[in-house]
């Protein structure tokens, strides 16, 4: 896990990560992302405690692989648990971050981390 709203989960290895009731996200993460040939990303739900809250909910992450200059290969992901959720805000932060990764490889984690940057974590607003 290298960039993550949690920062005590970034730079380490959650391939055993699970949700609640066993059910595993890493593992889950991965086969949405490169499952199906062809297709550039995927979307995997499940229960996750929400930042602040006590009981855990629904989340629902879209995920797609992408390679960096160095061919380096990551899977960009971001997940909400708003019910009424934007499938199309949260396809563009994945679209963004894959961008970033494609042109500057690991540089953009930098970038990725950045609540002020191009993949920021706060809710758009409406003007």
């Amino acid at each position: 896990m290298l960039v993550h709203a949690d920062p005590a989960m970034e730079s380490t290895n959650q391939l055993d990560l699970k949700d609640c009731n066993g059910k595993p996200i890493t593992l889950g993460l991965l086969a949405a992302a490169t499952m199906v040939s062809g297709k550039p990303g995927g979307w995997y739900h499940y229960q996750w405690p929400v930042p602040g809250g006590m009981f855990p909910r629904w989340k629902s992450s879209y995920v797609r692989p992408v390679q960096a200059p160095s061919g380096k290969r990551y899977i960009v992901g971001c997940g909400m648990y708003n019910d009424r959720m934007e499938r199309a805000f949260v396809i563009d932060l994945v679209t963004t971050a894959v961008d970033l990764i494609e042109r500057r490889g690991h540089a953009a984690l930098a970038a990725l981390r950045d609540p002020e940057g191009p993949s920021s974590r706060r809710t758009p607003t409406s003007s």
